[in-house]
Parts: structure tokens; sequence; C-alpha cells
């Protein structure tokens, strides 16, 4: 294997490591199903798993899905919720009617006179919380969920629900991209985005109103454009474009904005680096040749291009929050609730938190809600892709595509949880534990170094189908 062998991202070429094996074309398959029978079924299985399980989520979710409510349902009239407003008859008449998963019964009694009911008889004395994000997220679900109300789909919330499968679709077929990109054999592709399909991580941010749902999708759709950048191909435009919507949908998304601006810095100064150290080679006809570039002459072509995109994505998302902060403290209307999550800092939760997102991300949220087998889909994605990113981060040729992304990922997955406690503490005053889902948008990043690190192994992709996919069937008997 050459020095640069790996850096090239196409089918091929290989950047599976030291005991890469050849890619060999399916036989006895047409084009378009090689081509498009894996995206094909990944989306049909997201389809099915998000219309088999919104209608068995007869409670409202505990994450938060009470003031999503509020915030879904005010949107035609307000368009944003402010600071300190109070939530309205709707979120509160769905908590009586409802209850709250693993917290609140429905209440027959109760659910007739919600509307008359004090502040005090709701969660957070009866205001939200959700005016810390933008309108983004909730915009879009409640565009998307106007067909399904005129198609006969009775409730807001149900229909909101229903659009997580746009969200988890994109996201499959964005990592799909991303780990074909890096000549990751398809049955390991399809395993993976199976398992993420069926697991916790996107049973929670997809068969409810979640502002986790379109976190995988950014997280994959930036991963996407980055192997191609780091490939040689275009896509840096469309990158600043992505990371100011990822922290626009949710600001938590600044952890794949900052893998995104990591690794292209990293690989830029690399690049100057290998300038100054190299001679430049003799200028060729590009007609001439179809030879592939190798990684390090990718990186010196591109160096400054790497450099300028990531600084830009970085200081535009930081940006588009900053400027978000000041238009939520403009329209307040009062102080937040008191949600009684708060403790003070300390060197041992800095610690915690930055192993939070290494260890949890695919797993229950909430700890406890979830049936086997959708548990069983999480723990085998925590294990895999943990075990993937570690291997290529300490396994694979130094600068190689695979490598550089393991590394950024593995970086910003340690150094996310402080930054954030950190940064919750300097403006109000305390911090509270993170929940491990505010690294969702990490997930596609984890589950490629996996892809890679599995693909170099013949057996992998029918051995790790063999789990997946009898456990995807599975979670669609329980959630």
């Amino acid at each position: 294997m050459s020095e640069h062998q790996g850096t090239r991202v196409s089918e091929n070429t290989t950047t599976q490591g030291p005991r890469a094996g050849r890619q060999t074309p399916s036989r006895g398959l047409p084009r378009v199903v090689r081509d498009y029978g894996v995206p094909a079924l990944l989306v049909l299985f997201a389809l099915v798993s998000v219309i088999v399980h919104v209608p068995q989520n007869e409670q409202i979710s505990p994450i938060d899905e009470f003031v999503y409510s509020d915030y879904l349902d005010k949107v035609p009239t307000e368009g944003v919720v402010r600071q300190g407003e109070e939530t309205g008859d709707y979120a509160r008449s769905l908590v009586k009617c409802n209850g709250v998963l693993l917290y609140l019964e429905p209440d027959a009694e109760q659910c007739a006179t919600s509307e008359q009911l004090p502040d005090g008889a709701f969660p957070f004395g009866g205001r939200t919380s959700a005016d810390i994000y933008t309108p983004a997220y909730f915009v879009v679900t409640w565009a998307a969920a106007q067909p399904l109300i005129w198609l006969g789909v009775d409730d807001l919330l149900d229909a909101g629900s229903y659009v997580g499968f746009l969200w988890l679709a994109g996201a499959l077929l964005f990592l799909y991209g991303a780990l074909r990109q890096m000549a990751v054999p398809r049955l390991v592709g399809l395993a993976l985005g199976l398992l993420v399909a069926a697991s916790p991580a996107a049973f929670w941010s997809s068969t409810y109103v979640s502002t986790d749902a379109p976190a995988m999708t950014f997280g994959a759709a930036v991963l996407f454009v980055v192997v191609r950048l780091l490939s040689g191909r275009g896509g840096g435009g469309a990158l600043v474009v992505l990371s100011a919507l990822a922290v626009l949908f949710k600001v938590q998304n600044i952890a794949v904005v900052g893998m995104a601006a990591l690794v292209l810095v990293g690989s830029g100064a690399v690049g100057l680096w290998e300038r100054r150290r190299v001679s430049p080679a003799p200028a060729s006809d590009p007609l001439a040749s179809d030879a592939p570039a190798s990684g390090s002459e990718v990186r010196q072509r591109s160096a400054v291009r790497f450099i300028v995109v990531g600084v830009l994505s970085a200081v535009l998302a930081v940006a588009v929050q900053v400027a978000w902060t000041a238009v939520r403290a403009m329209i307040s209307v009062g102080p937040s609730p008191d949600q009684a999550t708060g403790s003070p800092l300390s060197a041992r939760a800095l610690v915690r938190e930055s192993f939070k997102f290494l260890g949890g991300i695919p797993l229950d949220p909430t700890g406890a809600a979830n049936g086997a087998a959708i548990s069983l889909a999480g723990f085998v994605l925590w294990a895999v892709t943990l075990g993937g990113l570690i291997g290529v981060a300490f396994v694979w040729r130094p600068l190689t595509t695979a490598w550089s992304l393991a590394w950024a990922t593995m970086v910003i997955a340690l150094l996310l949880g402080p930054l954030l406690v950190l940064g919750v503490s300097v403006s109000e005053g305390y911090y509270f534990p993170l929940p491990a889902r505010y690294g969702l948008s990490l997930l596609p990043s984890f589950v490629l170094a996996a892809g890679v690190f599995l693909g170099s192994r013949p057996a992998a992709g029918r051995v790790l189908l063999a789990v997946a996919a009898p456990v995807a069937v599975l979670t669609l008997f329980g959630s």
C-alpha cells in the first residue's frame, strides 16, 4: 500500500486501512438495483417504522413534547414563542388528556376542564421552555404536516410526528451516500442504516415532535459534503450554508459543525506544511491522465480552501446563534421557568460531561421507556460505532480521510460536553447534566467510522446484517 492509499474516496479505491480488500461489483443484479436498492430499503424501513410507532405513542413524550406541541400549535398565529410565555390550551389539554410518558397518567376529569386549571397544574408552571429554539423546526414541521391533516390525520401532534419520517429518511440517505463515498460495502451500509433507524435515538427523535429530529439529517448531510471536499470535489458553499442551518434548527448541532471545521482546518494546515517541504510536481494536462489524486495532493491543492471553508462554517454557525440569542432577549416577556435541574459546576462534572458523548448517543435517552428490541438495537449500534471510531483512530494510517474524520469526531465528542456546560454556567449561573442526545448530530460520523472499519473485513457485512435485520424487524412490534 502506498503512503497515501486510502485517501481517495471513490468506488474504485479504498479508505479502509491496513487489510482492506478489493471492491468487487455485485454480480447478477441490474445496475439500478445495485445503486438504489439499499437506499430504497432504508427509506422504506424508516417509513414503516414511523407509520407503526406514531399511533402507538398514546402519551406525549417526556422529552419536552409538552412545550414543543405548544410551539407547533402557535406557528400560524404567533410564528415564534417568547421567553416567559405561557403555554396555550392545546398543549395543556394534551398533558391532561394524553398524559406524559413515565411522569403523568391521563386524567379524564382534568382533561375536560384543562382550560380552567391553574398554571401550577402543568409542567414548568405552565410556561414554555421551548423559547430557546428558533421557529425553524416548528415552521417546517407545521408546513409539512398540513397535507397529512388534509388527508385525514385529525390531530396536529400526530401529523407533526409523522413528519419525522422525512428527517429520518434524509439522515439515512445522506449517511449511506457518505458511506459509499468511502467505499464501504453496500451490505455494511444497509446493516448500519437499519441499526440507526431502529435505535432509540431514531425512535425518540422521529416518532414524536422533537427538535432532535433534524440533528441526524444535518449531521449526515454535513458529513457527506465534508467527505466530498476531502476527496477533492466541490461543496464548500453547501457546507457553509448547512452549518448555519444546522445551528438555526438547534444550537446543539454545532457539534457536527465543529467536527467539519476541525477536520478541514487541520487538513488545510497539513496541506500547507506539505507544500513547504515537498517540491511541487510539474504541471500536467488534466485530460492526459485519469489517475486519481492522492490525499496529499488534494490537501496541498485545496489547503487554503479547506481552511477558509472550515473557518467560515464555524464563524457563521456561531453568528447565527448569537443573533438568535439577541432576538430572543429582545422579544422576551419574562424569565424562563425553573426546571429544577440546575446544580453547581465542578471539575468532576466537567470530566463526567466530557465522556458523555462517547458513550451514550444511540441509547435510550429516557433510560427506561424502550422495549427490548429497540434497546438492543441501540446497544449494538453503540458498541459497533464506538469500537469502529476507536479502531480507525488508533489503527488506520495517519492523515487518510477516515483517520482524520475519526480523530475530529473523537475530539469534538470529548470537548462538546465541557464547552456546553461552561456556556450554560456562564449565561445562567448554573449547569445541568447534559442528555447524550445533544450529541446526536455526531452519530453519523460515528457510524461512518464503524462502516470503514468493518468494511475491510470480508464477512463483516453479512454478519452484521444477520444481526441488524431481525433486530430491526422486531422493533416494529413494540416500542
